[in-house]
């Protein structure tokens, strides 16, 4: 969250070598990898953490879907996406990914239904905030996110 990727990655990293079998752990491991600009190396833990906890709580959904999103494979990350909100419907990040995969994948009625969602769920969201609190090493990954949140009719 402080925007030390590579520090984080380490860190977990030690984790997991301690504990190998932690869904926990390697699901975290998977989130900062992607969020470290390193999203194809994020799926294989992410799964690893799905098949260690056969119950996994959304955030391992969301994660896995964002590895699938910061890899351009939308159609994978939307169905990560809808797997976290059939545990967590009110899910407004899970909401949001949704308006950037299908901005993506040019379906523009679902973007603006997930839009709307997102309105509802938080009626203070503005891509400015956003901008300003999510994180990422790679920027491209970023900007593409907000380029697809402006093109569904989000606020600034």
């Amino acid at each position: 969250l402080k925007g030390q990727f590579e520090k984080g990655v380490l860190e977990v990293k030690m984790a997991r070598d301690l504990f190998p079998n932690s869904a926990e752990i390697n699901a975290g491991l998977g989130m900062i990898l992607s969020d470290a600009g390193r999203p194809m190396e994020a799926i294989p833990p992410l799964k690893k953490a799905m098949r260690l906890n056969p119950i996994p709580p959304s955030w391992y959904f969301m994660n896995l879907g964002s590895a699938y999103l910061n890899t351009e494979q939308y159609e994978k990350a939307v169905v990560e996406y809808r797997k976290a909100l059939q545990r967590q419907p009110d899910n407004m990040f899970a909401h949001l990914n949704l308006v950037v995969c299908y901005v993506n994948l040019n379906r523009q009625e679902d973007a603006h239904a997930e839009a709307e969602e997102v309105l509802t769920i938080d009626t203070e969201f503005s891509i400015e905030r956003y901008a300003k609190t999510f994180r990422f090493a790679d920027q491209t990954v970023k900007q593409r996110r907000i380029d697809a949140m402006r093109k569904a009719g989000l606020p600034e």
